[in-house]
């Protein structure tokens, strides 16, 4: 697994305000799929579907759920036992969305993927859940649920659990929900069991964004920096989030698809007595502006509103596109303190402390607006901002026709543009693929079909046209995009690799159904048309997801089939790639999350996967070499000159080897000491291939596979 962008953030807090407590009412439950009025919320547990959230990134299933929602916000808490992500005990939040016109349940925009308390490095283990206030009663609106329980260890991260206390007390965790607001607050309440004091004892959340968004933060601007911060923002598409601690700081240890945590601030608790974390989850439109205004309120500091529109060259208002705000002076080494989405009618609007700020504003395929200088008063100020010309090519990609006279037909094909007379990307900017494209390009179009249109920055450009390894390329320099207005890129591919009786495979691939990669499922499906790839395995962490519906969509089936199946991912331990898998409909969920592998072992959690199939499945050890808590081989020290491990290796059929085949030395005899010796050490250094080598010497049939592991778009499928 390589390392991921801005995706979970382990944080740190210690409070010490009171909640009263509160009984729970014993009336039904009221209707959560209504549209409320000003001053209402709602809270209950969901028996229908229209009462759930819709989305990319959304689990929540009628009877397994509960939910809290008022005019603004809504969310869903996962119900005892019901686990579809890291935490296998429940009580925890899953999905979060705004409210939106027309929703039944599936057309929501839940970008979310789980949060959870942390108290003494243990994670809640509830035992009951129950609404204190479902919002129909006359006294007040606000709605509150209420989940308790005690401590457990994560089972998650072995390596976190053998630090966590053994505490023996009460978790209580409250979601309340006021009206009319785009939070929801949390709060955490350790009490000590009879007798019991402590000296010191750390609470905090796993909270667990995803990389469908992109973390920003006052202080690190966009990124996965760690450090202390003010509060944390993340950005999607269409839908954002915020998390904030009114009470302080938050201090960020780890930021990593893995949850590897460091030990922080902890406080003493007193012979029967408690101590408590209160923070908010807040949701905004798609923006940091939306979700940042929201933590300057909630943490008490004095804020004024900056506004105004983005305009083109000729004056026009231009919607979709953003506004960084950066603190002054401005410098290429300068990070955002927040960035605003321009809404439909052109306009954007921030709040920020006053003070001196400079605005840049950016646009997919368009050149960035000078930076303007903005002195912000606390009464706040109106400032209009430009942005430059945006350019436009049109794709023609077919295929060279096999035989003479042969009618040219549409390709799949990958569209890569290079520069050095354009303005070239800037990934301070964020998410803008304008501004964060990979590999060292300005632009990338992934097309099913060998068409549609890449918005591109005005210049001239060369661009490489592609489709694997079995086409030729296509090189066009010279491609003069022009400011306003669009050229016509046209190519044929010419298949000069003969793979007749063969078939491309890549069975190690990651899309937004993963906890660590923003890639769409159809765009993964598109980049696998592009490339070539004609037999790919959907392989997302601790999930099933299947490509085929989206490969009928993209209308790719005389191209491309695929598997379903799923990476196992135990942290601390390795990864397992597992398909092709199958879903029963009455319990989609049965084989996904880590309570397919939590509190088992490796040949177990084989075993048991093995027997919840209908047909034979092939399992195989991704990167077993890795240093990231993920590689098996590494984990029980495999020694491949003697064949053995710290415990036995399950059976399994297939090993990635990739690109990592070391030096002819590493084969030689007289190197085997050396081997031997690094089998033993932390961080062993012994190619896949020398592995793979040895397995084949015992007689095992183990197929060396080369995979992408690809995460990102653009990701070396």
């Amino acid at each position: 697994m390589r390392a991921p962008s801005a995706l979970v953030v382990l944080a740190l807090i210690v409070g010490d305000v009171l909640l009263p407590g509160c009984s729970s009412p014993a009336k039904p439950t009221p209707p959560l799929d209504v549209k409320l009025s000003a001053g209402q919320a709602r809270a209950g547990k969901v028996s229908r579907q229209s009462e759930l959230i819709g989305g990319p990134i959304a689990y929540g299933r009628v009877g397994d759920v509960w939910k809290l929602y008022n005019t603004r916000a809504r969310f869903l808490i996962q119900d005892i036992g019901t686990s579809v992500g890291l935490d296998i005990y429940g009580g925890n939040l899953i999905d979060a969305d705004l409210v939106r016109d027309g929703d039944d349940g599936t057309n929501g925009n839940d970008l979310f993927r789980e949060t959870f308390p942390i108290v003494g490095l243990h994670v809640q283990d509830p035992t009951r859940i129950e609404v204190v206030s479902d919002g129909t009663g006359p006294e007040k609106a606000t709605v509150q649920i209420r989940v308790t329980g005690g401590d457990a260890s994560s089972h998650i991260l072995p390596q976190l659990d053998d630090l966590g206390q053994d505490l023996g007390g009460q978790i209580t965790t409250d979601y309340i929900l006021d009206p009319d607001v785009p939070y929801l607050k949390i709060v955490t309440t350790y009490q000590t069991a009879p007798g019991q004091a402590l000296s010191t004892l750390l609470l905090g959340d796993f909270l667990s964004f995803g990389a469908s968004l992109s973390l920003i933060s006052p202080e690190n601007g966009f990124g996965n920096d760690t450090g202390v911060v003010r509060f944390i923002g993340s950005v999607g598409e269409g839908t954002s989030y915020g998390y904030v601690y009114p009470q302080g700081p938050i201090q960020i240890p780890v930021v990593d698809a893995s949850g590897t945590v460091t030990l922080l601030k902890s406080q003493p608790v007193a012979k029967d007595g408690s101590a408590q974390a209160v923070r908010y989850l807040v949701v905004g439109d798609g923006d940091a502006a939306s979700v940042m205004a929201p933590m300057y309120a909630l943490r008490g500091m004095a804020t004024a509103r900056l506004s105004g529109a983005v305009l083109d060259e000729a004056g026009a208002k231009v919607p979709g596109t953003r506004v960084s705000l950066f603190p002054a002076p401005f410098t290429d080494k300068s990070t955002p303190i927040d960035q605003a989405r321009a809404h439909a009618d052109g306009g954007y609007a921030f709040s920020a402390p006053p003070g001196d700020y400079v605005l840049v504003t950016t646009g997919i395929g368009r050149l960035r607006g000078a930076p303007t200088l903005v002195s912000l008063p606390a009464l706040g100020v109106m400032k209009d901002v430009k942005i430059g010309a945006q350019g436009q090519a049109v794709l023609d990609i077919g295929e060279t026709a096999a035989t003479p006279g042969a009618k040219r037909v549409p390709t799949p094909a990958k569209v890569s543009f290079t520069s050095t007379q354009v303005e070239p990307p800037d990934p301070r900017f964020g998410p803008d693929p304008t501004e964060n494209e990979r590999n060292g390009v300005h632009a990338v179009h992934l097309s099913p079909d060998g068409g549609g249109q890449v918005f591109l920055k005005p210049g001239t450009y060369d661009v490489v046209v592609s489709r694997g390894i079995e086409y030729e390329l296509v090189k066009l320099p010279g491609v003069v995009v022009p400011p306003g207005g669009s050229v016509t890129v046209k190519a044929d591919l010419s298949r000069v690799v003969d793979t007749t009786g063969w078939i491309s495979g890549d069975y190690h691939q990651h899309s937004q159904g993963s906890i660590d990669s923003p890639v769409p499922i159809l765009q993964r499906v598109a980049e696998d048309l592009a490339e070539g790839v004609e037999f790919p395995a959907g392989t997302d962490h601790d999930n099933i997801i299947d490509f085929r519906p989206y490969i009928a969509k993209l209308h790719g089936e005389p191209f491309i089939n695929a598997v379903p199946g799923d990476e196992v991912s135990i942290n601390g331990v390795g990864h397992f790639n597992a398909y092709p898998l199958t879903v029963d409909p009455a319990a989609p969920y049965a084989k996904i999350g880590a309570k397919l592998w939590a509190m088992d072992t490796v040949p177990g959690f084989v075993d048991r996967l093995r027997k919840m199939e209908p047909n034979d499945i092939i399992v195989h050890i991704s990167h077993p070499r890795t240093q990231q808590l993920a590689g098996y081989f590494t984990t029980v020290h495999y020694d491949p000159t003697t064949g053995k491990s710290d415990t036995p290796l399950s059976e399994f059929e297939a090993v990635e080897v990739n690109g990592d085949i070391g030096q002819a030395t590493d084969y030689l005899p007289e190197n085997d000491a050396a081997i031997h010796q690094q089998a033993t050490s932390s961080k062993p250094h012994i190619p896949t291939m020398r592995d793979w080598f040895s397995l084949l010497n015992q007689g095992l049939a183990v197929c060396a596979l080369g995979n992408s592991d690809t995460h990102q778009r653009n990701g070396e499928t």
